[in-house]
């Protein structure tokens, strides 16, 4: 009830009945059937909503402020909260951007429910990952620099994979990277195994951050056409510097092929190691590095 009242605030014309599709159609177990409710929104046909989905430490920001202030839709938050929460859509959240569009930024994994939502939605993906040796050192800098935020231990900053405390503060640089290695690649390999099973949906563009960073132009030039936005993207806001940092896209002191040069050996093998539990197609290119 209280949602219904919520949605009438929003002057969003929608049914009880529709709502109640659309909670227990998000609540079930595939096969779903979100044609059961693709008329719901029809009002809203020309509101877009984009996720920047990817792997942290990938450029995500940077693509998400680009795509933001070039089309002027604006930033919305689609899971139910970020810090230490896993980035899963969130419905109340999908149902609000509906209505004004939105552009959000979102480490989330390719789960049946968060497909279905995208679907029904009609969600413009842009999955964005980046070489786990780069990644992973890039990673490492900006937990160390997490670690000096105030209320550690508390959940309110970090990931959903890793807990930050006061243990963390007391490793040393390579303790800190095996830490990294045992939590972050997991979650990574999860994320890029999800994903690889919608490489050819044209719902999606896959970007990787090295194309990225060498062509910034010809790369969202390629973003603009997939979102439906065919004007031409000033240099203006490519070279704004939305992080405070002009050698990389990702927030910390990382460039490209970077990884190798910060990790040992036995850090390298301990991460291709976790690589050879799957034998999913071109996994491997995200080891593309060699030393």
């Amino acid at each position: 009830m209280r949602l219904i009242i919520f949605l009438k605030k929003m002057k969003f014309e929608i049914s009880k009945k529709s709502i109640s599709n659309l909670f227990s159609e998000t609540h079930c177990d595939p096969p779903f059937s979100p044609k059961l409710w693709s008329g719901t929104f029809s009002k809203y046909e020309k509101t877009k909503i984009i996720a920047v989905i990817s792997t942290p430490k990938s450029g995500s920001t940077y693509v998400t402020n680009v795509i933001s202030n070039h089309t002027n839709i604006p930033f919305k938050r689609l899971c139910y909260a970020y810090s230490s929460n896993e980035h899963d859509l969130y419905l109340p959240a999908l149902m609000t951007a509906k209505t004004t569009g939105g552009v959000s930024q979102l480490h989330m994994r390719a789960s049946p429910h968060n497909i279905q939502l995208i679907k029904s939605f009609e969600i413009k993906g842009i999955v964005m990952v980046r070489n786990i040796f780069d990644a992973l050192v890039s990673f490492s800098r900006d937990i160390k620099k997490k670690l000096n935020a105030d209320y550690l231990g508390s959940g309110i900053y970090g990931y959903s994979f890793i807990w930050l405390n006061q243990d963390l503060k007391n490793m040393s640089e390579e303790e800190l990277i095996n830490y990294c290695i045992d939590f972050y690649v997991p979650w990574y390999l999860n994320f890029i195994v999800s994903w690889s099973n919608h490489k050819k949906d044209s719902q999606f563009l896959f970007i990787r951050y090295e194309t990225l960073l060498k062509n910034k132009l010809n790369t969202f030039q390629k973003i603009m056409g997939h979102i439906g936005e065919n004007t031409k993207i000033s240099d203006e806001i490519l070279k704004k510097n939305y992080l405070q940092n002009e050698k990389t896209i990702s927030g910390t002191e990382s460039a490209i092929s970077s990884g190798y040069d910060n990790l040992s050996n036995k850090q390298i093998k301990k991460i291709k190691d976790k690589f050879n539990y799957f034998e999913t197609k071109n996994i491997e290119e995200y080891l593309e590095y060699k030393k």
